[in-house]
């Protein structure tokens, strides 16, 4: 009975441990990013220009996607509608009480809340004083209302 209480404790622990490991969007530790611009457009997408520093060429318009949507979620934008963040408890915290949705939201379903990603110019191999622009639509209402749906966050006006 010891035996199978400890497999059974092992099998649903196991999947927690890896989520927590996935959940940091697969991005090096040398990758920053710098919200440049900002501005609302009239159907509630926020265009945004975001510039890379480090990470590699073949993940930059992934990690510039990912990095759009972390700013909307955690940050806030502008002055406008979304000047607060998406999820008022912080990113971890984010993180740990909903590990399935944020794995799946940075896998998968991140390109649902893009509209476009165009880079500016051509790749740098950027470090921390020079880096690769980005030009990021992302559909910021539609984010919101998933957040709702699935129970992330608390449903606000609007």
């Amino acid at each position: 009975m010891k035996i199978r209480m400890r497999f059974l404790l092992l099998l649903f622990c196991m999947p927690i441990l890896v989520l927590g490991q996935v959940v940091n969007y697969e991005q090096s530790s040398d990758l920053s990013w710098k919200l440049t611009n900002v501005q609302y457009l009239p159907d509630t997408n926020i265009d945004m220009i975001i510039t890379l520093y480090g990470g590699k060429k073949r993940e930059s318009d992934y990690n510039a996607k990912c990095s759009a949507l972390k700013i909307l979620l955690f940050d806030g934008v502008g002055t406008g509608l979304f000047s607060k963040s998406l999820l008022s408890d912080g990113e971890q915290t984010a993180y740990n009480s909903h590990p399935i949705y944020f794995e799946n939201l940075f896998k998968v379903a991140y390109n649902d809340f893009i509209k476009s990603c165009v880079m500016e110019g051509e790749y740098k191999k950027a470090d921390k004083s020079k880096g690769t622009n980005y030009h990021v639509i992302v559909r910021a209402l539609q984010l919101r209302r998933d957040l709702e749906k699935k129970g992330i966050s608390n449903k606000i006006g609007l």
